[in-house]
């Protein structure tokens, strides 16, 4: 994420490891399932963190 995508607000990491190694199936940057359902606060929280990066590319 820190090389590819450092102001991204979410995004979805999938791999294996082999060996100890992780290997990169994919790298989901664009439209992501956000699996706000699975946790009670994962909406607000979502919804907290787009709000301060709106904020904060408002202000700049």
């Amino acid at each position: 994420m820190e090389k590819f995508a450092t102001d991204t607000l979410y995004a979805r990491v999938d791999g294996v490891y082999r060996d100890g190694e992780l290997y990169l199936m994919e790298l989901e940057l664009i439209e992501p399932y956000l699996f706000l359902n699975t946790d009670p606060e994962a909406f607000q929280n979502y919804y907290i963190a787009l709000a301060e990066i709106i904020n904060k590319n408002g202000k700049q």
